[in-house]
Order: C-alpha cells, then sequence, then structure tokens
C-alpha cells in the first residue's frame, strides 16, 4: 500500500536445482493466489455503497466476492446483482459467465433440475459469453461447466475445457471443470488427476472442499483408499456441519474396513441437516454409487 504496509504474502517451498521450473509452480500459484487477493480487496473496497449505485463493473465485484462466502443466499444475492448488470451492459461476457454461474451454482447444490425457460437461458446466456469474450478462460469454464452438469453434453464440455487449457494451462478452474467432467463420466483416473492438479493449486481457496469432494470419490473408485480418506478428512475439517462430505466419509471408511470410525462418522453426518450447501453440489454420480453413499436422490432445501 501507499503507507508501505504490507497487505499480503505468500510463502513458496521448492527445490533451488531447476530455478525453471521453481519459477514457472512460482508464477502459477501467485497468479491463483492473487486473483483471490483482487476479489476480496475490491469486496471490500466497494462494502459501503449501496448496491443501486455500483456500475456494471462494480457489481461484477461484489458478486464475485458473494460468491467467496460460498452460501446459497449469497449466491442468490449476487445473481441479482448480476441481472442489474446485465440491464446496464447486456453483452459483456464476463458478466453473463457470471451470471450462469449464480444460477447453476444454486440448483445444483439443491439437487434440482431448473425449469424450461431458465435452462435454456443459462445455456444461451454461457454461448454468448465466449461469443463476447473468447479469451476469458473463465468463460470457457462456465460454459463447460454448463455442458457437463445442465446440458449433459460431456464432448462439448472436454472441447471447451481444451480451449481453457490452451488459454491458460495452469489455470485452477480449467482442471476443476475438467475433473468434474470426468466425475460425471465415471473415468476416475483422468478425474482424479485433473483434481489433484486444482486442489494443489487451491490452498488459499474457500472452495478447496469443493474440489476435495469428488477427488475423495475418485481416488475412492480409483482404488486408493487412503488418499480418499485425506482428502474427505481435509474437506469435514474445513467444513465441519456439511452433511453430504460426512456421509461419504462414512462410505470411504466403511469401504475400507474401518467400521468403528465409519460408524462414527455415519452418526455425524446423521445429526446434522440435510441442507444444500455450495460447495457440496450434485455430482451426478452412478446411481448405486450415490444410493451407497446416501446422497440426494430428490431435491432438498437452500
Amino acid at each position: 500500500m501507499g503507507d508501505g504496509q504490507v497487505t499480503w504474502s505468500r510463502f513458496l517451498n521448492g527445490s533451488s536445482e531447476d530455478l525453471f521450473e521453481l519459477s514457472d509452480r512460482a508464477a502459477e500459484q501467485l497468479s491463483n493466489d492473487l486473483l483471490l487477493q483482487i476479489n476480496a480487496f475490491d469486496g471490500d473496497r466497494l462494502s459501503d455503497i449501496p448496491d443501486d449505485q455500483l456500475s456494471p463493473s462494480e457489481l461484477r465485484s461484489r458478486a464475485a466476492m458473494l460468491f467467496y462466502r460460498a452460501t446459497i443466499e449469497d449466491y442468490n444475492h449476487a445473481g441479482k446483482l448480476l441481472e442489474r448488470a446485465l440491464r446496464l451492459d447486456p453483452e459483456n461476457g464476463s458478466g453473463l459467465a457470471m451470471w450462469c454461474e449464480a444460477k447453476l451454482y444454486p440448483l445444483e447444490a439443491c439437487y434440482r433440475e431448473p425449469d424450461p425457460d431458465l435452462r435454456t437461458r443459462i445455456i444461451e446466456s454461457s454461448n454468448k459469453a465466449v461469443q463476447a469474450a473468447p479469451r476469458s478462460d473463465y468463460c470457457w469454464y462456465t460454459r463447460a461447466q454448463v455442458r457437463a452438469r445442465l446440458a449433459r453434453d460431456l464432448h462439448g464440455a472436454r472441447k471447451d475445457i481444451d480451449r481453457i487449457f490452451r488459454l491458460n494451462p495452469s489455470y485452477v478452474l480449467g482442471m476443476e471443470a475438467s475433473g468434474y467432467t470426468e466425475v460425471i463420466a465415471g473415468n476416475w483416473e483422468a478425474a482424479r488427476n485433473s483434481l489433484v492438479g486444482a486442489v494443489s493449486r487451491s490452498k488459499e481457496d474457500p472452495f478447496l472442499p469443493y474440489r476435495l469432494y469428488p477427488l475423495s470419490i475418485a481416488h475412492m473408485m480409483a482404488g486408493d483408499k487412503q488418499l480418499a480418506i485425506e482428502a474427505i478428512s481435509d474437506a469435514t475439517e474445513m467444513r465441519p456441519y456439511c452433511r453430504h462430505f460426512w456421509l461419504v466419509k462414512a462410505w470411504i471408511l466403511k469401504k475400507s474396513g474401518m467400521q468403528s470410525k465409519a460408524e462414527t462418522a455415519a452418526e455425524r453426518a446423521k445429526a446434522l441437516s440435510e441442507k444444500a450447501d455450495i460447495l457440496a453440489q450434485n455430482l451426478h454420480l452412478p446411481e448405486p454409487i450415490r444410493e451407497a453413499i446416501g446422497l440426494p436422490g430428490d431435491p432438498i432445501q437452500a
């Protein structure tokens, strides 16, 4: 800052034997971390200004800050801000993509299908976003998620993910989208490879549990029980009141032969309400896996 105060710093470990590799890894990590810090700073800077006095770019900044709070309520608030931003600036690619996220994530967290008109609008908005901003990795990420999770178009989602990595090979959200897409496809090795990359770059990201959740299942289905336990344990540490995470932990422990610990995790899950969590969305798992875990089969409350 202007007064010389340090507002953020980051320490990175690594071997000095290959300085080029270390520099590349540091640049990737710093890029991801700085994005989080910039969004947080913008949110704080605008905190005292009423919603109706914000410009389109400021509305998008406030919406981004609300996303990082990772609650249904904040996503719904973000959606209203983005509606306003799009009325003022209807062709903005980032605004269109963010609106899609604001609508898709609560639907997926509540295990709900949108009504036909909303479904069409989300899909069309994701198409408009990539047309308006073809160099935006975030716009391609959003359409990949819409295609995989709403339109069930895995081929199209993979094409979008390829475009993301041509634009930005180290993009965390690209790795996340790839992981979620391959979970839906049941390609467990590919899913966990992508999600491991996303998790390793998410140390300060509030969406880390959102990536650990499918990663734990992918590890388990790929036969790596210990890594599965570690991933879901990290998720329950960070999100201790998320019933879905405890259900997955109980399932993994049971399949790993740890009956007593599985029963403890199941009791913990039973004590928690079946409330939607923005970080525990519908993974669109095969029916036998979903039923074995005990995840919702019908819509749940926000």
